[in-house]
């Protein structure tokens, strides 16, 4: 489920990413990238309406160069329940909680070209799972 989130009280798409970044085309290859990271935080994403705890700083920062593809941006082998949060070239922040049972995902049909801001937070407080972030062109992912 996408749902608009409101500019945060907490996170911080300034400041440097917690497990790096990268520069993408449209059309990567190998697709998908993965990145490992551990999820979580101590910001209470309930404060804005929604749920999970994210950390201040955002997890990566994906540089994106658009062209014909999607963009889908998800988690998978998590280790404990995650939420997805992104902050995307036009300052609009989408937000996913894997609704319905499966894993958090954002899609973005016509990406808009420049920097995405990604956050991968853990549904309860104090949990802090492993998981690994996927940017794919494929949706439904997996293919």
């Amino acid at each position: 489920m996408l749902l608009g989130v409101p500019p945060g009280y907490a996170q911080d798409w300034q400041l440097a990413p917690s497990y790096g970044d990268r520069q993408l085309l449209s059309g990567f290859l190998p697709d998908p990238q993965r990145v490992g990271i551990v999820a979580g935080g101590d910001q209470d994403l309930s404060r804005v309406g929604y749920r999970g705890f994210i950390s201040q700083a955002p997890d990566f920062d994906l540089w994106y160069r658009a062209g014909d593809e999607g963009l889908t941006i998800t988690v998978e082998r998590a280790s404990g329940g995650t939420v997805l949060l992104v902050n995307d070239p036009r300052g609009r922040w989408h937000f996913s909680d894997g609704y319905g049972g499966g894993p958090p995902l954002i899609r973005f049909e016509s990406p808009s070209e420049g920097l995405y801001n990604i956050w991968v937070g853990s549904l309860r407080r104090g949990v802090y799972p492993t998981a690994t972030l996927v940017l794919t062109a494929f949706y439904p992912y997996p293919p």
